[in-house]
């Protein structure tokens, strides 16, 4: 009976790769020359990269100017990438997962040292992308758009890196991180560079349970707030401006970074920072100064605090410039 064992065994890990009726290649890259859901498409790509032990790399090549728009359906969604190391790059091909046919996340993440780039997804009733667990991940490049939440953090995900995404038109929060499954320190994460704006939710809501460095982001017109952490760190401070500086409090040793914000195309938009005015560390007795750059009349300005390099605030109470630099009001928006 040994043998037969075995080779149930050795039916059952191919059968991923098998279930399009298209062999998977033996090196890397696994390359995705078809839009639709049968042949060397993503779904087979993904397939054959969780079943086949040294294949990591998902590549496309798909025939055609793009962009190449890849549609799966309720009966042939994606499956969870689950091979640790693993990559999916859209690279030039102008890449589009639409998840207007099916219902659920775009792509799912079950894997450690992953990344995904260069690729629009949008449409997803659910998530565009959902980290389900793993440490170490990288989302960089990509595009969520349409979907329920642009990207979401689950319990069972640790560290990972959202940088420079483009997270627009989301029905609800554009970056959702849970609480991790974790005991001792908290895990760390960073949220950097990334264009976060006109989604229905919060630009970045976190739970207080992570260490999350959110930093060099441009927020606009999120309608549920620019980032949401429920008071720990504490946001800091904008307490005086004039024609040099622009001066606040914080916590101690934090980097302060200044924004502006303009809420002319979404009035009803909560304060949340667009441009970075500038930068400044916190000092010993908790206060902190920016130059002021000339700032024009009416400006608005808030400010976050990231304390130990490694843990954010939410944006401050905005402050609004009225008289030339030389004063200011509080006004809280």
């Amino acid at each position: 009976m040994k043998p037969k064992t075995i080779l149930i065994a050795f039916l059952a890990a191919a059968l991923p790769a098998s279930l399009s009726g298209q062999a998977c290649p033996t090196a890397n890259p696994v390359v995705v020359t078809t839009a639709g859901n049968t042949g060397q498409s993503l779904r087979w790509a993904i397939g054959c990269v969780n079943s086949v032990t040294p294949l990591t790399t998902i590549q496309f090549n798909i025939p055609g100017a793009g962009p190449h728009i890849i549609q799966p359906n309720a009966t042939a969604g994606f499956p969870a990438l689950t091979k640790n190391n693993a990559s999916i790059s859209g690279g030039a091909e102008q890449i589009i997962l639409d998840g207007s046919l099916t219902i659920g996340n775009g792509l799912t993440i079950a894997a450690s040292n992953t990344s995904v780039s260069g690729l629009t997804i949008r449409n997803f009733s659910g998530s565009g992308i959902i980290l389900s667990s793993g440490a170490g991940n990288q989302l960089t490049g990509n595009q969520c758009t349409g979907n329920g939440v642009g990207i979401t953090a689950d319990r069972g995900a640790t560290t990972m890196a959202i940088s420079n995404n483009t997270l627009d038109a989301n029905t609800g929060d554009a970056i959702f991180v849970q609480a991790a499954l974790v005991t001792g320190a908290p895990p760390a994460m960073t949220i950097t560079g990334n264009t976060i704006s006109n989604n229905r939710g919060i630009g970045v809501s976190a739970a207080n349970t992570r260490l999350i460095r959110i930093a060099d982001n441009r927020f606009s017109c999120n309608l549920g707030g620019g980032i949401q952490r429920a008071g720990t760190p504490p946001a800091p401070e904008i307490t005086a401006v004039s024609g040099n500086a622009i001066q606040g409090s914080g916590t101690a040793g934090a980097l302060i970074q200044l924004f502006s914000f303009s809420n002319s195309s979404c009035p009803g938009a909560p304060c949340q920072g667009a441009d970075i005015v500038g930068t400044a560390t916190v000092d010993a007795t908790g206060n902190w100064s920016v130059s002021n750059p000339g700032l024009a009349l009416g400006t608005e300005l808030t400010a976050t605090q990231t304390v130990n390099d490694n843990n954010t605030s939410a944006f401050s109470a905005c402050a609004t410039v009225t008289v030339s630099c030389a004063s200011f009001s509080a006004n809280g928006t």
